[in-house]
């Protein structure tokens, strides 16, 4: 008598199976270091630097193969993608002078000043 056998995924798992975990990312913990008011979350080969208080992304940092440098990305509202920063396309850019950029120019800031002013009105209104 034929009949079908269940097929099992290789990607389910049974229950009390452990998963390899990936190793540490020495990277990722330098990044989070420098820059410690933000969460900063790895994917998509690149490091994304998230505001902690309202969970908006705002920048992303991508590594150059073989170097120590960064080009580095703001989020575009109107192309509604990452967009590279600087005037002159992609900047080859040590990690303290991206740190720099994104606590010094406005573009930056954006997220977090209407954040602000949002719970500040808020705050206002229901004390």
């Amino acid at each position: 008598m034929n009949r079908l056998l269940p097929r099992h995924s290789r990607h389910r798992l049974c229950p009390g199976t452990l998963t390899i975990m990936a190793p540490p990312d020495p990277m990722l913990a330098q990044i989070a270091a420098l820059f410690d008011g933000f969460d900063v979350e790895k994917n998509r080969g690149g490091y994304t630097l998230v505001d902690r208080r309202n969970r908006k992304p705002i920048a992303r940092l991508r590594r150059f193969v073989g170097t120590n440098r960064f080009e580095l990305f703001y989020w575009s509202a109107v192309r509604d993608a990452w967009r590279t920063f600087g005037n002159f396309g992609r900047m080859r850019l040590p990690l303290e002078d991206a740190h720099q950029i994104v606590q010094r120019d406005p573009m930056f800031q954006i997220h977090r000043s209407r954040w602000s002013r949002l719970m500040s009105g808020y705050r206002r209104i229901f004390g």
